[in-house]
């Protein structure tokens, strides 16, 4: 990973239209993005169920035609998109139906060899309505966490078994879990499913930093230090090897700023660094401390 600069990615094929609300899911070097809003010049919101993928082996867009049309799921924004084997998962989000705001809790997936759409009726729990919800894969299973049900922030956390096409409401876990929040942004690393940021009903921002440990069944706030991002919505985290890349988001205004953080073992305390534009690959450098010197502020303005 070259950690360098940043660069403008030159694509090929056919361009999704510029969107907002979508969300992705990656297959090896494959990128795949579903659904969305765009704006129209009238400033009305018009929402989308189309599927597009990106590449990153040859940088080529395309978009994924669905063998039938009309199996997709309702055109949505603040969903959730996950992959686990052959298929994509779609759980949840809103939209608009017969001229209102509709809020879903329905579930689907969609096969990456047939390109056809399924709805799943999973059994047991119940799952309330919810949109800017965040889920990811571990293993076998998809874990969700949290959202918006058109009233008030969720604080739930539930487990599907894409074995066994059963929901389970994990009511019985350790530790301190995260406080009610919607559009915060999460991912899995080793055996934790870390959370970082989100908002409550009243508009109020976290910059708090929590991890589940699967085997353990335990939440813990993630302690932290060096320089804190801001508190925050609408950013997003991605992991490569042990390091956490946090990008821009919302707090307020619109952010463009970008932190790293190293992910230890449990008896370390993870330093949050500012990202700067001189970055080294971490694989070339043999001392810690000089990756850390490496890593200080930049925006995307500075590049």
């Amino acid at each position: 990973m070259n950690m360098e600069s940043w660069a403008t990615v030159n694509c090929e094929g056919k361009l999704p239209m510029p969107r907002s609300g979508c969300k992705n899911a990656v297959k090896g070097s494959l990128i795949y993005f579903f659904g969305g809003y765009t704006t129209k010049p009238n400033g009305q919101k018009d929402n989308l169920n189309d599927m597009h993928c990106f590449d990153t082996a040859n940088n080529t867009w395309s978009e994924v035609p669905y063998l039938v049309a009309n199996q997709a799921p309702p055109k949505r924004t603040d969903h959730s998109l996950v992959h686990y084997n052959e298929f994509l998962y779609v759980f949840g989000g809103k939209g608009v139906k017969v001229g209102k705001e509709e809020i879903y809790r329905d579930f689907y997936k969609f096969n990456l060899k047939t390109r056809t759409w399924t709805e799943i009726k999973g059994e047991r729990a119940v799952l309330e309505v919810r949109f800017g919800h965040c889920a990811n894969v571990y293993k076998d299973s998809m874990y969700t966490f949290g959202g918006w049900n058109g009233k008030n922030c969720l604080d739930d956390f539930y487990q599907y078994s894409f074995q066994t096409n059963i929901w389970y409401n994990l009511k019985n876990t350790s530790g301190e879990k995260p406080c009610a929040r919607y559009r915060h942004d999460s991912l899995v690393y080793k055996d934790s499913l870390y959370i970082f940021g989100g908002v409550n009903e009243t508009q109020n921002r976290f910059n708090d930093f929590y991890k589940y440990h699967f085997i353990k069944r335990e939440w813990s706030s993630v302690q932290v230090s060096g320089c804190l991002p801001a508190p925050r919505t609408f950013h997003k985290i991605v992991n490569y090897d042990n390091l956490l890349f946090l990008l821009g988001g919302f707090d307020g205004e619109r952010k463009n700023d970008m932190y790293i953080i190293r992910l230890e073992d449990d008896d370390n305390v993870p330093v949050i660094r500012h990202a700067s534009k001189k970055l080294c690959d971490p694989y070339l450098l043999d001392d810690v401390d000089e990756i850390d010197e490496r890593l200080h502020h930049v925006s995307f303005g500075e590049i």
